[in-house]
């Protein structure tokens, strides 16, 4: 099981404590569900599954980091992908990009004075 982070790229995959189990929260505790204090121990990545279908938050870390972090959207009930980066892309940075190219060619008010332009 994996997750993609829609912002920057990152694979994460379940986060392995120290004592060499898995972990899920459990959501009737509220806001308190966060607190590693309060985790759920899954001892297999089967057994964390099993919270995850459940619709249980489970603890999720980037992939070579210690940073760990609830998730409880976006989980993909599959093997991670094997290489370390996954190809980032973001299409709402490229409409933006797109938009401010066509606009500048179209309209050239908007264009600052003294930014460069070409003449035909």
């Amino acid at each position: 099981m994996y997750r993609i982070n829609p912002e920057t790229g990152e694979v994460l995959v379940p986060h392995l404590f120290e004592d060499g189990a898995y972990g899920a929260a459990d959501p009737s505790l509220g806001n308190r569900r966060h607190h590693i204090a309060n985790r759920v121990v899954a001892r297999s990545i089967e057994e964390l599954k099993g919270f995850l279908s459940k619709g249980w938050p489970i603890w999720m870390s980037i992939r070579g980091t210690r940073d760990r972090r609830l998730i409880s959207k976006g989980i993909i009930d599959a093997d991670p992908p094997r290489d370390r980066s996954v190809p980032f892309v973001n299409p709402e940075v490229k409409v933006v990009a797109a938009r401010g190219v066509a606009g500048t060619v179209e309209n050239r008010s908007i264009v600052p004075p003294h930014a460069p332009v070409a003449r035909r």
